[in-house]
């Protein structure tokens, strides 16, 4: 288990000199830090943050932030004339039976640029059999994958305020990367690229041999990148329908949460899927109509031309002028040959003197005659389908009257639910988030229809690429100095194909423990037990949970609930990875509804039984029902307080 010490922070913003010791007490490894906000609670997550991994993970905006070193320690370092100042932070984590201290120490240059040097980071690991002082960053960089890894270092430190929002913010993008890394697929996936590489070297290797090759290659280059640009706009799609649908459902949560509006709202998404589907057969039903309209425009110019070729037809028909539809050639071989070529028999005098007989009524050549019979039939269809054109037409015209007041009674509706949610009490705010969520709405629309239109682009360009490749091994093949490099490059494609498999039942496995994992914790921590049934995580990675009665419920949540569930996902992530780590939480209740705060306490109290918890409050948050639950349990509580706003420290 592995757990933080000690945090020692010199001149990191409005930290000057401050030791934070984690030291557990009892039987609860529970760590309470309160601060009123802007005081430097999430600093401390930006020191540690720093200090392992040379980022400021959790600070708002790095381009407009200020200097990282203390403002009073550079004016002084200025005024006493001193070439330069320093910010240090060094962090303590025990684990192993061993203590290991990251320390990252950064000089300024004291003028007001205060320019920034190359951080020094050095890395002390102290065990029972002697120290060992690291330098090498490589060496470094392996202790710190070992240990706190920074691609999942959201899974250890916390922003509570996002805790309740994380299944519903770009949760698939973010719960795939998380599954990527825990599993070391990241591994096959460089050698799967390695591998990408050894065949594509090989095929050039053919191609500096062969003309036809080379321009194969080429071409193979070309459809490649083809296939990476639209997957990477395929993403890209992907990643703003996700966080259109986290804008639209934070707006529908604020919109369905005040007094009077959750009946509307409900409504007027109702009128608005309505809307939707009718317009959709609307326009397919314009799209008949436009068809039945341009069928008779052309029949209608045919009418007279049909009517009087149809008239001759039957005029010769009555006059006997048209003879059954008879084969005259297949007559003439019957008379040839003296035998009936239907029955397979010969014929006598007076059955070759009937023929002779039909023979004499074909009057019309046969070619003319055949055409005529066959031209009659589409004759009548036709005449007959102009005189049904009343009542067709009027049907038609009867359907869009129909869907054109259906249209309109439901555009009533929507517009006077547009009109209330817009002019209810907070209006301004209101009208923000209404408007917001209708621009978010539109996003998520014509990214699904460029992300539709870039699939089938992208399954045209895979298929032209493996046509392409295909063509390149026929043609590597038939070059007999080229068989031991054709090997290779089979050889390698099956290898790459393998790993590939790999990957996905890799994935797969650690994503179906994830999701029983999720559940087993959830259940547990939960004071709902009877309202969920289960969690699934889609091919997409993202995260469902489902009540007893099969209805999706992660939108429907209390915060409170959905906090619990993104920290049961993460105790179920370090379990399945085995990075069995503290949590660090900044203000854990800060989204949670008053009456689950207790509920939510309670449960961090369970937490640090079994793994040290780190929480920051402001004193708000930090109420007295919070306090009940948690003071008692806690082995260390520490308020941090300031003087003048410059400078940060524990009282």
């Amino acid at each position: 288990m592995m757990r933080i010490e000690r945090v020692e922070i010199k001149n990191f913003r409005q930290y000057k000199n401050v030791v934070f010791d984690f030291e557990k007490t009892g039987k609860y490894d529970l760590h309470i830090i309160l601060g009123n906000n802007g005081i430097g609670k999430t600093n401390l997550l930006n020191a540690i943050s720093w200090c392992l991994y040379g980022k400021e993970s959790h600070l708002g905006n790095e381009k407009s932030a200020r200097k990282r070193i203390n403002s009073t320690v550079l004016e002084d370092a200025i005024e006493a004339g001193e070439p330069k100042c320093c910010v240090t932070v060094a962090v303590t984590i025990g684990v192993d039976n061993k203590r290991i201290k990251f320390e990252r120490s950064q000089e300024f240059k004291a003028n007001k640029d205060a320019f920034e040097f190359k951080p020094s980071f050095v890395v002390t690991v102290i065990a029972p059999t002697g120290n060992d002082v690291i330098t090498d960053s490589e060496r470094i960089d392996n202790l710190i994958k070992q240990y706190l890894p920074e691609d999942i270092k959201e899974y250890f430190f916390f922003d509570g305020e996002q805790l309740d929002k994380y299944f519903i913010s770009n949760q698939g993008e973010k719960i795939h990367q998380a599954i990527f890394n825990i599993s070391q697929v990241n591994l096959l996936d460089s050698m799967s690229d390695r591998l990408g590489k050894v065949i594509h070297d090989f095929q050039i290797d053919a191609g500096s041999k062969n003309v036809g090759i080379k321009d194969l290659n080429a071409k193979k280059s070309a459809k490649e990148m083809s296939v990476n640009d639209l997957k990477m706009r395929i993403a890209e799609c992907k990643k703003q329908i996700s966080l259109a649908d986290s804008e639209i459902t934070i707006c529908n949560e604020y919109l369905a949460g005040k007094d009077g509006v959750p009946d509307k709202e409900k409504e007027y998404q109702e009128v608005s899927y309505q809307i939707e589907a009718k317009e959709v057969e609307f326009a397919n039903h314009m799209i008949s109509f436009n068809y039945f309209i341009r069928e008779y425009k052309v029949l209608f110019a045919m009418y007279p031309k049909l009517k009087k070729t149809l008239n001759l037809v039957n005029e010769k028909e009555g006059q006997g002028q048209l003879p059954p539809n008879i084969d005259r050639q297949f007559l003439e071989r019957m008379l040839k040959y003296h035998k009936c070529l239907i029955c397979d028999r010969d014929m006598d005098d007076t059955e070759e003197e009937a023929v002779r007989g039909l023979l004499k009524q074909l009057e019309l050549s046969t070619t003319v005659s055949h055409l005529l019979v066959k031209m009659k039939g589409p004759l009548e269809d036709s005449i007959e389908r102009c005189q049904r054109y009343p009542e067709a037409r009027a049907a038609l015209v009867e359907k869009e009257k129909s869907l054109t007041a259906e249209l309109k009674q439901l555009r009533e509706r929507f517009d006077k639910l547009d009109a209330f949610l817009k002019n209810y009490s907070d209006k301004d705010k209101i009208r923000e988030m209404h408007e917001k969520r209708s621009k978010f709405q539109d996003l998520k629309k014509k990214n699904e229809e460029d992300r539709i239109k870039l699939e089938v682009q992208l399954d045209n360009a895979q298929k032209e690429l493996a046509s392409i490749e295909n063509e390149l091994a026929k043609a590597i093949q038939k070059q007999e100095d080229l068989a031991e490099l054709e090997k290779k490059i089979v050889f390698a494609k099956k290898s790459l194909s393998i790993v590939r498999e790999i990957e996905m039942e890799m994935m797969d496995e650690v994503k179906d423990k994830m999701t029983v994992e999720t559940m087993n914790i959830f259940g547990k921590l939960d004071w709902k037990t009877k309202t969920f049934d289960h969690i699934e995580l889609d091919d997409s990675y993202n995260l469902e949970l489902f009540d007893s009665y099969g209805y999706p419920m992660v939108g429907a949540c209390s915060a409170a609930e959905r906090a619990l569930l993104a920290l049961s996902f993460t105790l179920a992530l370090q379990k399945v990875s085995g990075y069995d780590s503290m949590l660090f939480i900044d203000t854990p209740v800060g989204r949670v509804d008053l009456e689950n705060r207790a509920n939510f306490a309670e449960v961090l109290n369970q937490l640090s039984e079994n793994k040290q918890v780190i929480m920051t409050f402001t004193p708000s948050e930090y109420s007295q029902e919070i306090r009940n639950v948690l003071e008692p349990c806690s082995s260390t509580y520490k308020e941090l307080v300031t003087v003048d706003e410059k400078e940060t420290y524990i009282k």
